[in-house]
């Protein structure tokens, strides 16, 4: 495993990689479809932050369509002709792994980023509500118990001068 982990990041992994990039047609309508539908999935996530339940059912979809990679890519594959000008699906599924589920996470990553500010940001507001709610609290009873020592003092006068 240390090996395969010091490979990603030699000189030849870097040479496969732009390789790997620089042999794709980038002006082919499929992957223009792809590269647009990545911008739109990107500023959906970024237009609907705060919208938490919209988000939700978002990402169940895209878990879903990754999921769905490897029958895609087969299906890819065998009709390759019909939506390509080469053959990009390959049988391990590395194209469609890159070039269409890595961008699919890293959206992903955005919205559970997201989630967490979002989720931090409450618990700060509920601990400032309730540390704003035992300040309150605390004044009310020493205000009762200021109440209190009054209405005991005005009895207690009361009582004297009934006993004069």
């Amino acid at each position: 495993e240390q090996g395969q982990e010091q490979q990603l990041f030699d000189a030849n992994s870097l040479y496969f990689w732009t390789q790997f990039l620089s042999d794709i047609n980038w002006t082919e309508p499929l992957l223009i479809g792809i590269v647009s539908f990545h911008v739109i999935t990107f500023l959906v996530v970024m237009y609907t932050r705060k919208h938490l339940i919209f988000q939700c059912i978002f990402a169940t979809i895209l878990l879903f369509f990754v999921r769905m990679g490897e029958q895609v890519n087969e299906m890819a594959a065998l009709n390759w002709k019909k939506i390509a000008t080469q053959q990009y699906f390959d049988s391990s599924g590395m194209f469609f792994s890159i070039v269409v589920s890595l961008p699919i996470f890293f959206n992903l990553l955005i919205m559970v980023l997201s989630w967490m500010k979002m989720s931090f940001g409450l618990m700060v507001d509920v601990k400032r509500m309730q540390k704003k709610r035992k300040e309150n609290n605390h004044s009310d009873s020493k205000a009762n118990e200021s109440d209190k020592a009054d209405d005991n003092a005005a009895l207690e006068g009361t009582d004297s001068k009934k006993e004069n």
